[in-house]
């Protein structure tokens, strides 16, 4: 990922040639920092981190936890891929998730996994819910103009949805959670790779792509 830095350190023909091999471990501080890490909410544990190649995040009972890239204002497609999603009881989900940059957004324009299956919603509005199995899959955002076409799969299901919304900037935030207090157990899912790319000429702020082969967490 760029933004990740040598860690090898020292000098001489022998250093040269350790520093012409890939790092392994790359200097966390020397990672570019795309993320911001919103707050556990109350009433429940959540986590997140970079843990081998993934962004982990976890949370139990009442609690959820987002890392959020903000101040989108171009067009986009963003999608991605997660494994290892494990529900922690009734209501609980994982999720792709934009909103309009405000404390109190207007609407949720969602693709996520959770214990009832995939979801696509632009809520308020339309939602498609499929019930699955499976616990990896894809869940992408696409953003044409002021169209959203929003679709998640997982275990050869897919869920999916296209609708209008027209405000800007936006927030777009990868998430753990649930709709209830009533969730005792732990949900947990590994995102894999997050893959962005601007739709249109228009050099605003565009969302960043992220292996997760790095700390990009603020």
């Amino acid at each position: 990922m760029a933004g990740c830095g040598d860690d090898d350190g020292g000098g001489g023909a022998a250093d040269a040639a350790i520093d012409a091999a890939p790092d392994a471990t790359p200097d966390a501080a020397a990672c570019e920092k795309l993320w911001t890490r919103l707050m556990p909410s109350l009433g429940g544990t959540a986590s997140m981190g970079i843990e081998g190649g993934a962004l982990t995040l976890r949370a139990s009972g009442s609690g959820g936890i987002a890392a959020r890239q903000s101040g989108i204002t171009t067009g986009f497609d963003v999608s991605v891929e997660f494994e290892g999603f494990v529900s922690g009881g009734t209501g609980s989900y994982a999720q792709l998730i934009v909103t309009e940059q405000d404390p109190a957004p207007a609407r949720f324009i969602v693709a996520g996994i959770g214990s009832d299956g995939v979801t696509a919603t632009m809520f308020p509005g339309v939602r498609d819910t499929r019930p699955t199995t499976g616990s990896s899959g894809t869940l992408r955002i696409r953003k044409v103009g002021n169209q959203f076409t929003v679709t998640a799969t997982s275990g050869g299901v897919t869920a999916t949805v296209t609708d209008f919304y027209g405000v800007t900037p936006l927030d777009i935030a990868l998430q753990v959670g649930t709709t209830t207090t009533l969730v005792s157990g732990e949900t947990s899912i590994r995102f894999t790779d997050f893959r962005a790319t601007m739709v249109g000429t228009v050099p605003l702020v565009k969302p960043r792509s992220d292996s997760f082969d790095c700390d990009s967490l603020f």
